[in-house]
């Protein structure tokens, strides 16, 4: 039993080591991820406690944890979509949001969440052709989250850019 558990003890030790000194790029990756991921859920947290209490220093602070996770790994596209909503819902900086949004999803295309968000931020900001792209491109997703949101969002766009009734197109995706 003891020469058994010498073994494990030694192969693991010589794991470590092996993470540790003679190849920092797999502990060191590790280490970074979770960092990043630490950070992400600082931000969340952050976000969360501006929410509640309606005080922008919040959202400030979750936005400087979403860039610290962005700066350890910028491929964490969930930081970018959670920042642009931040941006766009919370701080009313649609233009923002828009970047972060189209970023996230240049990460992971046809993203449906993604796809809603920018079309919400698009629509803000006045750019109502892009919504209505966008809200479509959601809505051919197949994704039913927010499905009737999406379709009368384009029927309230098709209306204010001086359409007369519902859209066929729309209709066919309810």
């Amino acid at each position: 039993m003891l020469v058994r558990l010498s073994k494990i003890v030694r192969r693991r030790n010589r794991f470590y080591n092996s993470c540790l000194m003679t190849d920092h790029t797999g502990f060191s990756a590790i280490w970074q991820q979770w960092q990043a991921l630490r950070y992400l859920w600082m931000a969340r947290m952050h976000r969360h406690f501006g929410i509640l209490s309606h005080d922008a220093r919040e959202f400030l602070a979750a936005i400087s944890y979403y860039d610290r996770a962005l700066d350890i790994n910028r491929s964490l596209s969930r930081a970018y979509l959670e920042r642009g909503i931040l941006y766009w819902r919370e701080l009313n900086e649609s233009r923002r949001a828009i970047v972060d949004l189209n970023t996230a999803l240049r990460l992971r295309p046809a993203w449906p969440e993604a796809l809603f968000c920018r079309g919400l931020a698009h629509q803000t900001a006045g750019n109502l052709a892009q919504a209505r792209q966008d809200f479509e491109a959601y809505l051919s997703s197949g994704d039913r989250a927010w499905r009737d949101d999406s379709s009368r969002q384009v029927q309230l766009i098709h209306l204010m850019q001086g359409g007369t009734g519902s859209d066929s197109a729309t209709e066919n995706k309810a």
